[in-house]
């Protein structure tokens, strides 16, 4: 609609944006949904791949170097939050004769507890000995506990891609069907 202002001039108002059709909404977040969905299914793949090949990985000797509790602050929801303990075990050892210094644990673990208590016992001694193992092709990545494959990556893993690549197929399905829909009205 157009209006005469002060000046004289014709003013546009602009029209009132329309809200997109809740259906539109509801595809547009199984998208966002599915993506999520698979970017996570992909990142747990990376994961179950890493545990796999670090248990491969030669062993070499290694020892505590620092041993210590870390604790953070995490949030829990918007109003609350928790304390955890984190063990860092800072190791180092050599491989072919250069030394390397670590503090991972594994390729998913880090020892972390609600209790200080808990946590100090997984505290190791300097000096104390660890067999490390180290990638071979980066010997700079190295862990001091090889992992067993965790289950829940055998079967989370492809429900959450076939769960995300099928709200995405939905979503481009019901786009076609509405695109189809709007044409055949023209």
């Amino acid at each position: 609609m157009a209006a005469i202002n002060m000046n004289g001039y014709q003013d546009e108002t602009p029209a009132p944006r329309q809200r997109e059709p809740e259906s539109v909404q509801n595809i547009m977040a199984a998208f966002f949904i599915g993506f999520l969905a698979l970017a996570f299914s992909v990142f747990m793949l990376y994961g179950y791949d890493e545990v796999l090949r670090s248990r491969q990985w030669p062993a070499a000797e290694g020892r505590i170097a620092a041993s210590y509790v870390v604790t953070s602050q995490v949030s829990t929801s918007s109003r609350s939050s928790r304390t955890d303990y984190c063990v860092e075990n800072v190791y180092e050892y050599l491989v072919n004769n250069v030394k390397y210094r670590s503090s991972r644990t594994g390729i998913l673990a880090r020892y972390c507890s609600s209790s200080r208590e808990t946590a100090q016992e997984h505290v190791l001694a300097g000096g104390q000995k660890v067999t490390v193992y180290y990638n071979p092709l980066k010997p700079q990545i190295a862990v001091i506990s090889r992992e067993e494959v965790p289950g829940y990556m055998l079967y989370y893993f492809p429900l959450l891609f076939i769960f995300g690549a099928g709200l995405i197929v939905l979503g481009v399905k019901e786009g076609i069907r509405r695109t189809m829909n709007a044409r055949d009205r023209s």
